[in-house]
């Protein structure tokens, strides 16, 4: 694993804290516990797609910030916000297929609201500013790493 995929892969796993810390401030841990327990299967498919993701992203982020340097922050935001969208959309899914076999006979346009959208609405209006500032360290971090010795 490269240092690049590695902070990325740091950043998910504090950014999975933050957004877990916020969760049980906003609302409770006993909350928290009752809520989660019916999402798990989403939020595993959910998590590993971040983790995915982000190792997909790796080497086209090292590229964008290797060409053009003075882009590393804009480019740390917008890759944190592409491991979130995927994420999310990921997770969102699973409920989305269960929900289409469970009742075929429903709107699928407002299934994908109630399963997809809304979720991307929620995550992104609590974590937009976490993920600026994590992907601003993440553009920051790359930028800076050491540079790799060549063979």
């Amino acid at each position: 694993m490269n240092s690049v995929t590695r902070f990325i892969f740091i950043v998910i796993g504090i950014d999975l804290v933050i957004a877990l810390i916020l969760f049980i401030i906003l609302f409770s841990l006993d909350y928290f516990l009752m809520y989660i327990g019916p999402f798990l299967p989403n939020l595993g498919i959910g998590i590993i797609s971040l983790f995915i993701t982000g190792h997909i992203l790796s080497p086209i982020l090292t590229r964008a910030i290797d060409s053009v340097n003075r882009m590393a922050i804009p480019f740390g935001i917008i890759s944190i916000a592409i491991v979130l969208l995927i994420g999310v959309v990921t997770g969102a899914s699973v409920e989305l297929l269960k929900d289409i076999f469970k009742s075929p006979n429903q709107d699928l346009l407002e299934a994908i609201f109630d399963w997809v959208v809304k979720p991307l609405i929620w995550i992104f209006l609590f974590g937009g500013i976490p993920v600026v500032i994590s992907g601003s360290i993440l553009g920051w971090l790359i930028k800076h790493r050491q540079p790799m010795k060549q063979a």
